[in-house]
């Protein structure tokens, strides 16, 4: 009979992969109103201040939430105590940089609606030290932190929509509002639902000051947090601030075609984001254990493969098949830059478990090092290639940053653990490289349809992996054991 802990595990999973996939095709549904409604040149605007706030948010959880996932899942009848500490650091920063927002928009040289839609943007930081996702992975109740960001981003495009309806258009501060007002339904849900499973913790106690406790705690969380928030802060730099880079580097028209493309991306960060919180408690128990953790990595890596390579060969064409349909000519200029984005994940898409191991079996240096490297290779390029080459310029240089990750974590990793999987890494590879072949002789040399090479392109690359033997029920089979943690 399965484990409490195998049913939360298989359940945690589950409703995680359920939300992000959800969360989504919410969040693509608010983009294609967005972007359609605001033209690149606002739209880009609004991604030059989402690129602003999503720095600022890594300054404000300070790394917090990775250090409460590991003080409470050790101790965890100091939840009071913890969170009231994390609440005291990320709400002084959030009121720091919220106040540092409104001021920049009083005294900068902008026009009234952008004025308002910053303040309305940096609402969201607010919020932040009321997040509950930390002790809600703390607990092994993360199932209900999906259903919070699933209602929040619910509520913001049916807001949106009714706003769209009401007027017959969208402005930037509409879309500013529904930004904030995403996290703020979620934590609302967040706190109720807390109270239901009873790990609410006592929010009182973070406003006093007398207890002396909270304070030490908060020092010492800060410190033990500090790294974290440099690699978090790092990693934000070149994954998600880029827009801003072109805003500086470039022009607005610039920064709406490359914030479309870094915004269509993201739900594939998401994923890849989502299978390394799967990934580091799975490699984290084993790290004691050189055999069962090569294995398990081994399978991860597999799995990774099967996943990014060929949704990688098929994402590139379907690019140039649907964006301009979808989105309107005025981003045609999206096409190029997105393509780029997307083919880094052919590689980075498994190589971002590297970094992950590392952690895992106690590296954290390492990992910091090759995220400050990878951040510092992205500002120079960028100050290189976007001012001549503008969203073309700010893709190859967050494709550069991400390859330069994955080239310092990987020797670090072969030094410390055998990977017995590269013959495998290899034939999915080829396999993938190969449908993607097919559709790019089809359409370039042979003058077929778009649409029927991509499906030609989908049909040759579920055939091949099949007759590999590279996806096939022993081998889902063995995915789902190591989900459960079965013994190896």
């Amino acid at each position: 009979m399965p484990s409490p802990l195998f049913k939360r595990t298989l359940g945690n999973a589950g409703a995680l992969t359920a939300g992000a996939v959800t969360e989504a095709l919410l969040q693509f549904v608010f983009l294609l109103l967005a972007s359609r409604q605001l033209g690149p040149e606002d739209y880009g605007f609004y991604e030059y201040l989402v690129g602003i706030v999503t720095f600022l948010v890594a300054v404000v959880q300070w790394g917090l939430p990775v250090v409460a996932v590991r003080e409470l899942a050790q101790t965890p009848e100091r939840l009071d105590v913890v969170f009231g500490a994390m609440f005291r650091i990320s709400g002084i920063l959030a009121l720091v940089c919220f106040v540092g927002g409104v001021a920049a928009s009083v005294f900068g040289s902008t026009t009234p609606d952008r004025s308002m839609a910053i303040w309305l943007l940096f609402l969201y930081l607010l919020f932040l030290p009321f997040h509950f996702a930390a002790i809600f992975d703390a607990f092994k109740l993360s199932r209900w932190d999906a259903l919070g960001r699933v209602v929040g981003r619910t509520a913001s495009v049916l807001v949106l929509i009714i706003l769209w309806q009401i007027r017959g258009h969208l402005t930037l501060m509409d879309a500013a509002l529904c930004a904030s007002l995403n996290l703020a339904v979620n934590v609302a849900v967040a706190w109720w639902i807390a109270g239901r499973v009873q790990v609410k913790p006592h929010l009182g106690a973070a406003f006093d000051l007398s207890v002396s406790e909270i304070s030490k705690e908060a020092q010492r969380l800060a410190k033990r947090a500090a790294p974290i928030m440099w690699a978090n802060l790092m990693t934000t730099v070149y994954s998600f601030s880029q827009p801003v880079l072109v805003k500086w580097y470039s022009t607005d028209l610039q920064t709406g075609w490359f914030g479309l493309a870094n915004r269509l991306l993201f739900p594939m960060l998401m994923v890849r984001g989502l299978l390394s919180r799967l990934a580091l408690p799975i490699l984290s128990e084993a790290a004691d254990d050189p055999a069962k953790f090569e294995w398990r990595l081994g399978r991860i890596l597999i799995t990774l493969a099967l996943f990014f390579m060929p949704v990688t060969a098929l994402a590139i064409p379907a690019i140039e098949i649907l964006v301009v349909p979808v989105f309107g000519p005025a981003y045609a200029e999206s096409v190029r830059p997105l393509q780029v984005l997307f083919g880094h994940l052919f590689f980075t898409g498994v190589g971002s478990i590297f970094g992950t191991a590392l952690f895992s079996l106690g590296y954290q240096k390492t990992y910091t090092w090759s995220i400050t490297i990878a951040c510092a290779l992205n500002l120079v390029a960028a100050s290189l290639l976007i001012p001549r080459w503008g969203a073309m310029g700010a893709s190859f240089s967050v494709a550069a940053a991400e390859l330069t990750t994955v080239a310092i974590t990987l020797p670090a990793l072969l030094s410390v653990v055998r990977i017995k999987v590269w013959g495998r890494m290899a034939r999915i590879m080829l396999i993938s490289l190969a449908g993607f072949v097919i559709y790019y002789v089809l359409t370039r040399g042979m003058a077929v349809h778009a649409i029927a090479a991509f499906a030609a392109e989908l049909l040759s690359l579920t055939v091949l992996l099949w007759v590999s033997g590279e996806i096939s029920g022993e081998q889902l089979r063995g995915i789902l054991d190591l989900v459960r943690r079965r013994r190896e």
